[in-house]
């Protein structure tokens, strides 16, 4: 068999979505490593955010990542540093459950210098893997705009962007198959 070698916008589909893939594994290992930190040093913060890239949450662990730092803050400082983010959904309520949290935190003491830099190394390739999933998330909408079927496929019930792209990315031009049958066999 002859290997489907696509062009035009397939090949750029198809380079984009294999990025996107590549992206998503590496967030994911990145988020596994951050869970790890929080279930080392502040497995209480769990209870205060069910998600870890919460917000709010990442403001916090970047300008006082311990439970220790976050005492230091007090209900004010946290508030405060929402405040100047004019984030809206979070307030005092929100931030005496973190001090109190931080206050009955069971984490590890131990290893806090390197442990405050590993978090913000971890919370920096986090944000900026997910600026590049998104940026190529804008290119592979903008490449399935230009494939005319892809708008059908669109269509159908609890199909999103992601599944067409990587269907039409592995594909390519269905057009080119004589009839249903050959695109069910590949």
């Amino acid at each position: 068999m002859i290997p489907y070698l696509p062009d035009g916008v397939y090949a750029d589909l198809r380079t984009a979505s294999n990025i996107r893939f590549q992206l998503q594994a590496e967030l994911t290992r990145i988020q596994n490593r951050i869970s790890r930190w929080f279930n080392i040093y502040f497995p209480e913060y769990k209870t205060v955010y069910g998600k870890p890239d919460a917000k709010s949450g990442m403001l916090i662990l970047k300008a006082a990542p311990l439970p220790e730092d976050i005492l230091t803050l007090g209900i004010d400082g946290v508030n405060q540093i929402w405040r100047d983010e004019k984030l809206r959904a979070v307030g005092k309520a929100r931030a005496k459950t973190l001090i109190e949290a931080a206050e009955h935190s069971v984490g590890s003491k131990e290893g806090a210098v390197s442990a405050r830099m590993e978090i913000r190394m971890l919370l920096e390739d986090y944000e900026s893997r997910n600026t590049r999933l998104q940026e190529v998330m804008v290119l592979i909408e903008e490449l399935i705009r230009k494939i005319p079927m892809a708008e059908k496929l669109l269509e159908i019930k609890g199909v999103g962007i992601r599944t067409v792209s990587g269907f039409l990315a592995e594909v390519g031009d269905i057009s080119r198959f004589n009839n249903p049958k050959e695109l069910q066999k590949l």
